[in-house]
C-alpha cells in the first residue's frame, strides 16, 4: 500500500499538514483529493489545509496550498510560517527564506526559536482594491458599499491580498458571525469565492476579527485575513500602521506602510507531530 509523509503544525490555531510530493513521488494533480481526506478529523489525521512543498528555480521553494475541502488556495499566511518552519529544520542557522506562490514571490524572517515552537514573520502580498480606489487619504464608512446578510446590512471592502477577502466593519463583533460569513460567503457576487472577515478597531494598535474562509468554515485565525483587516481599518484612518490582531483566542502581528507596499504577518508556529498515512 502506497503511504504518504506528513508533518502536522499549528500557526495560532490554524493547522496544516505538510508533504513534500517529490520524496513520495506523489503526482500534484491528486493533492485536491489526498487533502480532503487527510484533513478529515474523523476519517483522516484533522487539519484546516494541506501544504505541498516542492523545489523552485526563484525562491528557496515553492509552495502550494490546499483546503481542507480540496480546493486549491492562491495564498495562507498562516500556511506560510508553517511552511518556513518545516523546511528550517533541516537548516535551522538560515532565518531568511524566499517562497514561490504562483507568479509571486515573498519573503519570510524567523525571528524567535524557544521550546514552545517559532516566530515567523512573512510578506503575504500587496493589497488590490476591486470596489474602491484607495491613494493614502482616509475613507469614510458611508463610501464603502453595502451588503445584507442574516437580515442586516454591513458596510465592507473587497481586498485582494494573496486571497480574495471581503471585510465587513462593525462596531463589535457579531454572536452569529459564523452563521453570517456562511450566508455571505454564498452570495451571487462571491461566485469565485472569498474569506468574510468582520473586523473592528479597538483603539490605534489593536483590531478584532473573526474569520471565515472559503472551503474550510470558521477558523481559530488567518494570516491573510489579518492583513486584509488591517489594510481594510487602514483606509478608514481608524489604526496605525503596526496593530496586534486579536481572534479571541489566537492573536498576530500586522504592518502595512500604504499602497502599493507589502503586508507583514507576525505569528508563532509549532510542529505538533509527523506520521504516514495510506493514500
Amino acid at each position: 500500500m502506497k503511504q504518504i509523509k506528513f508533518t502536522k503544525y499549528d500557526a495560532a490555531g490554524n493547522t496544516f499538514l505538510v508533504v513534500e510530493p517529490n520524496s513520495t513521488r506523489i503526482d500534484r494533480r491528486l493533492f485536491w483529493n489526498i487533502s480532503q481526506r487527510l484533513c478529515d478529523a474523523s476519517a483522516g489525521v484533522g487539519a484546516d489545509g494541506l501544504l505541498t512543498i516542492r523545489p523552485s528555480r526563484r525562491a528557496d521553494f515553492a509552495l502550494d496550498v490546499f483546503n481542507a475541502d480540496g480546493s486549491w488556495a492562491e495564498r495562507s499566511g498562516n500556511g506560510l510560517r508553517a511552511a518556513v518552519a518545516h523546511v528550517s529544520r533541516t537548516r535551522p542557522r538560515k532565518t531568511d527564506w524566499t517562497i514561490a506562490c504562483g507568479q509571486e514571490r515573498v519573503e519570510a524572517k524567523i525571528i524567535s526559536r524557544s521550546a514552545k515552537g517559532i516566530v515567523v514573520r512573512t510578506q503575504v502580498g500587496i493589497p488590490e482594491f476591486s470596489n474602491l480606489t484607495y491613494t493614502g487619504v482616509a475613507l469614510k464608512l458611508s463610501q464603502l458599499p453595502k451588503l445584507k446578510g442574516a437580515g442586516k446590512s454591513y458596510r465592507y471592502l473587497r481586498i485582494l491580498i494573496g486571497n480574495p477577502h471581503v471585510v465587513i466593519i462593525v462596531r463589535r463583533i457579531p454572536q452569529n458571525w459564523v452563521e453570517i460569513g456562511r450566508v455571505i460567503s454564498r452570495m451571487d457576487r462571491f461566485r469565485i469565492g472569498a474569506n468574510i472577515e468582520f473586523a473592528c478597531s479597538k483603539g490605534p494598535a489593536k483590531i478584532e476579527v473573526r474569520s471565515y474562509e472559503r472551503g474550510v468554515g470558521p477558523t481559530a485565525s488567518s494570516g491573510t485575513g489579518a492583513a486584509a483587516a488591517l489594510v481594510a481599518l487602514r483606509v478608514l484612518g481608524r489604526v496605525n500602521k503596526r496593530v496586534v490582531v486579536d481572534f479571541g483566542m489566537q492573536k498576530l502581528s500586522a504592518a502595512w506602510i500604504g499602497p502599493g507596499q507589502m503586508v507583514t504577518v507576525t505569528g508563532p508556529v509549532q510542529l505538533r507531530f509527523s506520521g504516514v498515512a495510506p493514500l
